[in-house]
């Protein structure tokens, strides 16, 4: 008697699947994600993860291979923070836009990490310190053109050996 009263009521939650289950579907992942540090592909399968922040609370992508299954963000929000994480390179993006991260169709996500010297001339222009390296996220779509996201490091020790 106990018994089924306990699976009569058990039963509901054993054929339902929770709202918001962040186990994605196969076809889910159409992030392809890399890294690069200056200029050299870095193999992350499998030993990254990305972490999306907003109001202080945490939502994290799920990863499979080099693909990312982005987790329920909210929907009332402009801008995410972006944390990538790959052994001891931790990117942070503070503000970065959510059609960019909601992109509908096939697309690469390079995390991108460049040291001094840097080529880029808007760099050599400014009249302070340059900066000690410079985050890159880049979206890239199968078609069409991309966009960077751009987050300059100051005040690090100089990177000097790759």
């Amino acid at each position: 008697m106990k018994f089924d009263l306990f699976l009569m009521c058990m039963l509901p939650f054993l054929f339902c699947k929770p709202a918001g289950d962040p186990t994605p579907k196969e076809n889910d992942a159409n992030i392809r994600v890399s890294l690069k540090i200056d200029g050299k592909e870095i193999d992350i399968t499998n030993s990254y993860s990305i972490v999306f922040t907003s109001d202080g609370q945490s939502y994290f992508g799920f990863v499979k291979d080099r693909y990312l299954t982005l987790p329920e963000l909210p929907k009332n929000i402009e801008f995410v923070g972006v944390t990538f994480n790959h052994g001891t390179y931790q990117l942070h993006f503070p503000k970065v836009r959510l059609d960019l991260i909601h992109y509908q169709g096939e697309i690469n996500w390079v995390f991108r990490v460049d040291y001094p010297p840097f080529n880029e001339t808007s760099i050599k222009d400014i009249k302070t310190d340059p900066p000690s390296k410079i985050y890159y996220l880049g979206f890239s779509p199968d078609e069409g053109q991309g966009i960077e996201v751009i987050q300059p490091i100051y005040g690090e020790k100089i990177h000097t050996t790759h």
